[in-house]
């Protein structure tokens, strides 16, 4: 009888200690697709704050202020209440510190400051944008040097209904990059 005892024990401690490894295996499965880049640029990550002041130094550096207006896709009507999601490199690790999300106004206006990005290895700096709005979500980015800011071919092919108003422009101050920027949620 104690040999059967222990045979029943042994297949009940190791039925617990299976179920308890399949559980942490789904549950830690489920949280790893909680947190699964969804973004075609890395380092997007969907848990930002909000803010509209992404600034992290406390001595006074160039910064940039990003603002512009988020288009239907007629690139007419504008969409308000959208939410916008911004991240890029720091400057000073090569990690992506600088991440926040904000709405469009009522008007489709966005504005938000930055520090200026830092940059992978042979890229010119960036930031990342992800638009959202009823479901239907959009990512792009905004390249940046001390020169300029510029668009990738696929912002050109996804916005270009904007006509004009699609290119970047930028204006500076002593201290601060000013680039206008729109786009379309489409």
């Amino acid at each position: 009888m104690t040999n059967q005892n222990s045979s029943r024990r042994s297949f009940l401690l190791k039925s617990a200690v299976a179920s308890t490894g399949l559980a942490l295996l789904s549950s830690s499965q489920a949280f790893a697709n909680l947190l699964t880049d969804q973004s075609p640029f890395k380092g997007y990550n969907q848990f930002s704050e909000s803010s509209i002041d992404l600034r992290k130094g406390l001595l006074p550096t160039k910064g940039v202020q990003v603002k512009g207006r988020l288009y239907a896709k007629d690139g007419m009507t504008t969409v308000p209440d959208a939410k916008i999601e911004v991240w890029h490199l720091s400057p000073k690790t090569n990690k992506f510190t600088y991440k926040g999300h904000f709405f469009t106004n009522e008007e489709g206006h966005y504005s938000f400051y930055t520090d200026f990005p830092g940059k992978d290895e042979g890229k010119k700096p960036r930031i990342f944008f992800k638009a959202s709005k009823n479901e239907v979500e959009i990512f792009t980015q905004l390249v940046l040097d001390p020169s300029g800011a510029y668009i990738m071919g696929d912002h050109w092919e996804s916005n270009r209904q904007l006509g004009d108003k699609v290119f970047p422009v930028k204006s500076e101050s002593s201290s601060l990059l000013k680039i206008q920027f729109n786009f379309t949620l489409y």
